[in-house]
């Protein structure tokens, strides 16, 4: 039951973030929109190297005696 109460949770907030979506483009600009997609594709490239650099510390313990 709750799962399904999250899932309704998104897809409402999808919905309203794509009815802003032209409100918002419109206030900062187009040219500010491609600023922030490059940013949180940075922040999330970050996040992804993170998770895999501390996977490869657990699948090969004997690395985190060189990176220590």
């Amino acid at each position: 039951m709750i799962a399904i109460a999250a899932i309704l949770a998104n897809a409402a907030l999808i919905l309203g973030l794509n009815l802003a979506a032209t409100p918002i483009t419109r206030i900062i600009g187009a040219e500010a929109l491609l600023v922030t997609e490059k940013l949180f594709g940075l922040v999330v490239v970050a996040i992804a190297v993170g998770g895999m650099a501390s996977a490869l510390l657990i699948l090969f313990p004997g690395l985190q005696s060189v990176t220590r």
